[in-house]
């Protein structure tokens, strides 16, 4: 699927039905336009912006929701049920959604986002733009112009290492997201990785890539091991830096256990030392016990004088 070309931004027009006005397509990109709502997910986001969900992001069915992910991105029709059943589920929402209610926090929404900042404490709803300063972050993490599971691992560790701890069910989403994006974006079904331009692309704009076209259909197996290969890498990060942490420690402990050593021994050589000062004192005198000594001469001396 070829990058479309965007809508006039300076024409300003309405998203009630799937066919944008200005493009006369079903399919061609579009911006949002005023009143249109989004999520905080891209993919959905992108959905919308090319018309496979409705261009305003409102009353979205499960089924609209399970068709457009088979359209837009040929997810199976078992992956794409799951995933929209379990947004309504997760969401406690059994009427047609809008995309804006998918930015609840908490619910589908989590911290620890690869391109979105954190929720506030106080607020109920996370913010829906991403952060271009982690996008970046995110493509640095390519190695030979591609992200595949390894750094998609060491860009999820770092997250959750920088914001609030995730819940179990978290972490599974979080990884899941990024799995499906691994599968969906990999060329011909291997393992090669997302080129970067893609990437940026779909995140910061999203759009469908340039020279991207859903080749393949991704299953919901296939989604399942590649989230497994993120978590055995995470794991993998977590337990190297769990080692460093306790080299660390035990240089610390062993500093530590050096240093008092060192002052005990230099106290008991310090008082040594005043034990021995103290005798080459007192050496001088004698004992109470001890009786002078005299020569024979003094004692008879002392005996004429008698």
């Amino acid at each position: 699927m070829s990058a479309p070309a965007k809508c006039p931004a300076s024409i300003a027009h309405t998203h009630l039905r799937g066919t944008c006005p200005v493009t006369g397509t079903s399919n061609e990109f579009c911006a949002p336009q005023p009143g249109d709502v989004r999520s905080p997910c891209p993919a959905l986001n992108t959905l919308a912006n090319h018309g496979y969900l409705p261009r305003n992001g409102k009353r979205i069915s499960p089924r609209a929701f399970a068709a457009a992910l088979q359209a837009g991105y040929r997810l199976s029709l078992p992956l794409a049920w799951f995933l929209s059943l379990g947004a309504f589920i997760l969401l406690l929402q059994f009427s047609p959604l809008s995309l804006s209610d998918l930015a609840r926090h908490e619910y589908i929404e989590h911290d620890a986002s690869l391109v979105h900042g954190n929720t506030p404490l106080e607020d109920e709803y996370a913010p829906c733009p991403a952060d271009p300063a982690l996008i970046e972050s995110l493509m640095q993490d390519g190695v030979d112009g591609k992200l595949g599971a390894a750094e998609v691992a060491k860009a999820r560790f770092r997250r959750e290492n920088e914001s609030p701890p995730l819940d179990g069910t978290h972490a599974e989403i979080a990884r899941g997201e990024m799995a499906i994006a691994l599968r969906v974006f990999a060329a011909d079904g291997k393992d090669a990785g997302i080129p970067v331009p893609w990437l940026r692309t779909w995140l910061a704009d999203e759009t469908f890539p340039a020279g991207w076209a859903p080749a393949r259909t991704v299953g919901l197996i296939e989604v399942i091991k590649e989230s497994g290969k993120i978590r055995s890498a995470m794991q993998a990060l977590q337990a190297a830096q769990a080692a460093r942490e306790t080299a660390v420690a035990a240089q610390q402990v062993a500093r530590v256990e050096k240093e008092e050593k060192e002052e005990t021994e230099g106290a008991s050589e310090s008082g040594s030392e005043v034990g021995e000062e103290g005798d080459s004192l007192f050496s001088l005198a004698p004992g109470e016990d001890e009786t002078p000594e005299t020569s024979e001469e003094e004692g008879s001396e002392l005996g004429d004088k008698k």
